[in-house]
């Protein structure tokens, strides 16, 4: 690419899903993060809620905030302290109490065969093989700027590490992809989507396959899918996939 590396990813378990939206046309040009460091509405929206990998820092400081490079999938002590768990449940049961309740996510409907590996792969590789928006995600352009345009149904996690994020709303596209850790177990992330989800009337469905627990849903013509593993120190990456308005 002409303006920055793409970022690369390790391995991770292929979800071949069909929530396929509008072809797409015309490609855009990728946006440069270093103009964005030092704007306000960015950094604003992404400074409570949202933490860039602090381990980052050292690689280019005028622009740590924002970084897009490669993610370390780790925190530091302060970040996943048990008071920094705690603190992070709390705002999430927060929101969701706020947001019509919290109940319990189904158990996961496990997928035949083992997960197969890809590696060396970008959130945009990603957002084709979970959620099928190939035509989309060729589209997409890297910024962390994505990451503050979720859609207000899909928050990232409260205080969630942000790694990567990408995202178009060009040519009949609406897909904001994002891959972030949070020192929070799984179960409460899950329990987290889903019950943004259902409290918003999705359809939705949980599978696992490997090591990756699954939640995709649609409403209309709106669809999300979210992928969670959990990391060697007890943590959880997460990939959140959102298309359509």
């Amino acid at each position: 690419m002409s303006m920055m590396q793409l970022p690369k990813f390790a391995a991770f378990a292929v979800l071949v899903a069909g929530l396929a939206v509008g072809a797409c046309s015309d490609d855009v040009a990728e946006i440069d993060d270093t103009a964005l460091a030092g704007d306000p509405a960015i950094v604003g929206a992404l400074g409570d809620h949202i933490m860039v990998d602090p381990d980052l820092s050292t690689q280019n400081e005028s622009n740590s905030a924002l970084s897009t490079s490669a993610r370390s999938g780790a925190l530091p002590a302060e970040a996943r302290s048990p008071q920094a768990v705690s603190a992070a449940r709390e705002e999430a049961q927060r929101l969701l109490r706020d947001r019509g309740g919290i109940n319990s996510p189904p158990a996961a409907t496990p997928e035949e065969g083992e997960a197969s590996s890809v590696s060396l792969l970008t959130v945009t590789a990603r957002a084709a093989a979970l959620a099928g928006e190939s035509e989309c995600a060729d589209r997409a352009t890297y910024t962390m700027q994505w990451a503050a345009k979720m859609p207000t149904n899909f928050p990232i996690y409260p205080r969630g590490s942000v790694q990567e994020a990408a995202g178009t709303d060009m040519a009949g596209c609406a897909l904001r992809v994002v891959n972030f850790i949070t020192p929070v177990p799984a179960s409460d992330v899950m329990e987290f989507y889903y019950n943004l989800s259902d409290n918003n009337g999705f359809d939705v469905e949980r599978t696992r396959r490997g090591d990756e627990d699954r939640l995709t849903g649609k409403k209309g013509s709106t669809s999300f899918t979210v992928a969670l593993r959990v990391l060697p120190w007890g943590g959880t990456e997460v990939d959140l996939i959102t298309s359509g308005k």
